[in-house]
């Protein structure tokens, strides 16, 4: 009889099990399973997200890096410009410093060559008064007729020739 108590036993806990089984089959498993269907739903939403998220971000890099690229790319033109800008400012100064060194010269140089003309004339026409001067007194000292004619020829002649050279 101890078998039969024992067999009773196994036989209603088998039954009892089996109940169990079937109330948490029935009832249970289901509610678990909708549960963890809602939460791999729920990450795969938030995963799709995460990863639309990470190709935004990564397309926001690219953007970013390609500005970045951009601007330097910019800054190098506009340094290269700039050198460009100042090598041609540097030679417009030096070529309008030389113009104007030049034109100075020239400049210079003609009004040397006008106050030497200038100092030429008056040494000419002081000269001229000079010879006038020591004419007539040689005159007035020695008045032969045949003298003062010669003299008085010579310096038509000295005058005609200044005169010349004057008008040339």
């Amino acid at each position: 009889m101890e078998h039969s108590g024992f067999l009773s036993n196994l036989v209603f806990t088998t039954i009892n099990f089996i109940i169990y089984a079937f109330i948490i089959y029935k009832f249970l498993v289901p509610k678990i399973k909708q549960s963890i269907d809602q939460k791999n739903k729920k990450l795969e939403e938030e995963l799709k997200k995460s990863e639309m998220e990470l190709e935004s971000a990564k397309k926001r890099y690219e953007e970013a890096k390609n500005m970045v690229d951009k601007a330097k790319e910019e800054a190098e033109k506009i340094e290269i410009d700039i050198k460009n800008l100042a090598e041609t400012e540097s030679e417009k100064i030096l070529k309008s410093a030389y113009e104007f060194e030049n034109k100075k010269i020239e400049e210079t140089e003609r009004i040397i060559e006008s106050k030497l003309q200038e100092a030429k004339n008056e040494l000419r026409k002081y000269t001229l008064e000079y010879a006038i001067k020591l004419a007539e007194e040689y005159i007035k000292v020695n008045k032969r007729p045949e003298d003062s004619k010669r003299v008085f020829s010579k310096i038509l002649d000295s005058i005609e020739k200044i005169r010349n050279e004057r008008s040339n």
